[in-house]
């Protein structure tokens, strides 16, 4: 599980800026967030095994921090965003390689995070709901 309290500079649709958990600085294995896919869009992105996950949820303004977390599990993937689960998924995937590294950027150098972070974690257990309720609100 990833979570983030963060902010971005500004709000450009379009112009991706991420935030990733990867195998090796690598896209073929990661969880990564994107913000900025659409206006004040949140994205959570799953590459793993030659499988894509991705899931959406939208804030009034991503330039306000915002807690978001992505719950990822095969089978059950949710991301939540300020208290509320926004979005899930029941894809089925298998990550190749282990995910070993945090970056400031999709996973493989590119479409570098331009913002402020407040907190981050990376949880080795999947949280409840409840749990990921409070987390993020």
């Amino acid at each position: 599980m990833f979570f983030v309290e963060a902010a971005t500079l500004a709000n450009e649709p379009g112009m991706n800026k991420s935030i990733a958990l990867s195998a090796s600085n690598s896209a073929a294995n990661r969880v990564a967030l994107f913000f900025g896919y659409a206006s004040n869009q949140f994205t959570a992105f799953i590459s793993a095994g030659g499988v894509n996950v991705a899931i959406y949820a939208t804030t009034t303004d991503q330039t306000a921090f915002n807690k978001i977390a992505i719950k990822y599990k095969s089978g059950d993937v949710a991301l939540w965003l300020n208290g509320t689960e926004a979005s899930t998924s029941t894809t089925s995937f298998t990550f190749s390689a282990a995910l070993s590294e945090l970056a400031f950027d999709q996973g493989n150098g590119s479409q570098r995070f331009d913002g402020h972070v407040k907190q981050l974690a990376v949880f080795k257990e999947i949280l409840s709901d409840a749990e990921l309720a409070a987390l993020t609100s």
